[in-house]
């Protein structure tokens, strides 16, 4: 088991938003096979959800993984809504 860490609680509400987009646009993703970065910028939260990598895998460049495709929300600090979303290339 990992240890535990703690998050603003303004961060896991952009995990929130950002989770409801990140669903919509891969709704085969399971939520399991994904890891999850949150990086605060002056107007947005970065929230990345990366796919993990299988045993054995190697990273590949690309952002996909057999486990699933990297997907980026900009999550706005003042509003909290989801102000853009993108694809790894």
């Amino acid at each position: 088991m990992q240890a535990g860490h703690t998050l603003e609680a303004s961060e896991a509400r952009a995990i929130s938003v950002a989770y409801a987009g990140f669903v919509a646009a891969l709704p085969e993703a399971r939520a399991e096979q994904y890891e999850v970065l949150v990086r605060p910028d002056d107007a947005h939260y970065v929230v990345t959800f990366l796919p993990k990598l299988a045993e054995g895998e190697r990273p590949v460049r690309g952002g996909r993984t057999s486990q699933g495709q990297e997907w980026t929300a900009w999550v706005s600090r003042e509003t909290f809504e989801l102000a853009r979303q993108a694809f790894a290339r």
